[in-house]
């Protein structure tokens, strides 16, 4: 049988791709996933309500909503093929305000994005529908520049759990995914930030996450707070993990509540490796680490030996338990970061003949 898969509007590209992923693979042996309803014995719509399509006239279709289905994607196309029903184009709304369709557009989100962010896009979506709108909701988390940047600490980045990011394309307004390999990333990386900088706006990100705990205990820091706490870090539990991360960030970064922060500015640089026996030969104590390209040296250690912890330029300053994080002394512009930023970049160049490269994007 011909199967098509495809979305309501507001169901989100990131979920149905996870989906059509799953029932690809569950089709293989019986059935064939097309591209296109016209080809189709049977059309799959993920969503909570079937749309209003003329395409689908004439055909199979069956509503697969997600919460019934997810879990078990190799026993939905077995319940889409028996319960299957001829297609019956909606009812136009009667609805109208001030001679018009009223059509809302509502957004929802909480800090991590899951749980009340589509527990309140089900409510109104249900309400809507009994008042008889056409609503499109867009769900939104906090996942914040994470897809972008590929942000990450302790051994771990954001890049090595993402499936897949959704986005809209500023150019034509069409929506578009990228699975991860499309996403090229790499430390403090990805095509967000270099080759399609400012075309993309993302709007969802899915990650792939193990069902079960394995922590990444690279650190030594982590590993001497869970040590001092009585943990054995092999068998402490994410709880633990996480109380050890917070304390860690805690000694070391400024409280957002008192003092405001650039963050950690600067990328660590990757040199060569003669580059490094270079500069070990005159800096034994220098840290290093090895890095898939040559060597990986930190940049907050880098600035710290060029004496900028500490030290301030105009309103901006370098965080004096941190070298690495920029800090507002109060007021300070965004021309006075920069440039606070490019005389730490100069110096580290003269003293070490490393060019240390921002983490963050410069919006003029």
């Amino acid at each position: 049988m011909h199967i098509y898969l495809t979305p309501t509007a507001n169901f989100g590209h990131a979920k149905a791709f996870l989906l059509r992923e799953m029932l690809s693979k569950a089709a293989q042996a019986q059935h064939q996933i097309v591209d296109s309803a016209e080809a189709a014995d049977l059309i799959v719509v993920f969503g909570n309500a079937l749309p209003n399509n003329a395409g689908f006239n004439g055909k199979k279709v069956f509503l697969a909503k997600i919460d019934e289905h997810f879990n078990a994607p190799e026993n939905l196309l077995d319940t889409a093929i028996q319960q299957a029903q001829d297609y019956v184009p909606l009812a136009e709304s009667a609805v109208v305000s001030n001679g018009k369709m009223k059509n809302i557009v509502a957004v929802t989100a909480c800090p991590t994005g899951v749980a009340h962010t589509f527990m309140s896009a089900e409510a109104i979506e249900t309400y809507a529908k009994q008042q008889g709108w056409q609503v499109k909701v867009e769900t939104r988390g906090q996942v914040g520049a994470s897809a972008v940047q590929n942000v990450g600490a302790y051994g771990v980045e954001a890049g090595d759990h993402i499936e897949a990011v959704e986005t809209i394309d500023t150019e034509t307004g069409e929506n578009r995914l990228f699975s991860h390999a499309e996403c090229h990333y790499a430390y403090r990386s990805s095509i967000f930030k270099h080759e399609c900088q400012r075309r993309y706006v993302v709007t969802h990100v899915l990650y792939r996450l193990s069902l079960t705990f394995h922590p990444v205990l690279t650190h030594t820091a982590v590993v001497r707070i869970l040590e001092n706490s009585g943990l054995s870090p092999d068998t402490a539990d994410a709880a633990a993990l996480r109380h050890a991360v917070v304390e860690v960030r805690r000694a070391k970064l400024p409280d957002p509540h008192e003092v405001g922060s650039a963050g950690s500015f600067f990328m660590n640089p990757i040199v060569s490796e003669t580059q490094a026996q270079q500069l070990l030969s005159t800096h034994p104590e220098m840290p290093h680490y090895p890095a898939s390209n040559g060597v990986k040296v930190p940049a907050g250690w880098l600035i710290e030996q060029c004496g900028w912890k500490g030290r301030t330029l105009g309103r901006a300053g370098v965080h004096p338990m941190q070298a690495l994080v920029l800090i507002n002394l109060g007021q300070a512009t965004g021309s006075e970061v920069v440039q606070l930023a490019t005389a730490i970049q100069n110096d580290v160049k003269q003293c070490f003949d490393i060019a240390l490269h921002p983490e963050v994007l410069y919006i003029h």
